[in-house]
């Protein structure tokens, strides 16, 4: 298992630029939709690296939705040097972790993230689109793999 980690990890750090340069938009705040579906909020570090997190009602594997809290580290990817790309947008790899609550607390479940997904910056307009796909692997209270999906707007500022 960190044989894997460490290939993902050198795999991510190959694929990128390092860099200390500050963002244009440090918050963002906005809706996401998919599985899970609610609330998500955006903390950019510098341009490269950034947390991103959601409260989102889930409905898999339960017959009563459950509230979902995740947070992700996030390293977008370099485009800058691609012509071939059409719009302003970028990939994004990262590594996160989520906690599953329920009603009666006995099914909580707690798992590790790993999402893939891209965004697309609006010109002129402090708003970004997401997409993002998630395989996830819960590790309490029992060992098995989900996966997450979803599209998500936020609204940038600061």
């Amino acid at each position: 298992m960190n044989k894997w980690i460490l290939t993902i990890a050198f795999l991510c750090l190959s694929l990128t630029r390092v860099s200390a340069q500050e963002p244009e938009y440090r918050l963002g705040f906005g809706i996401l939709a998919g599985e899970p579906s609610g609330i998500s909020l955006l903390l950019n570090m510098t341009d490269v690296y950034s947390l991103q997190g959601a409260v989102a009602y889930t409905f898999e594997d339960s017959e009563e939705e459950r509230l979902q809290y995740q947070l992700d580290w996030i390293m977008h990817l370099d485009t800058s040097n691609n012509d071939n790309l059409v719009g302003p947008y970028r990939g994004y790899i990262g590594m996160g972790m989520l906690y599953k609550s329920e009603a009666d607390q006995a099914q909580d479940v707690y798992g590790l993230r790993i999402p893939f997904g891209v965004v697309i910056q609006s010109e002129g307009l402090p708003f970004q689109f997401f997409f993002e796909l998630v395989p996830v692997m819960n590790v309490s209270p029992s060992t098995d793999f989900d996966f997450n999906a979803g599209i998500g707007l936020q609204f940038l500022f600061l």
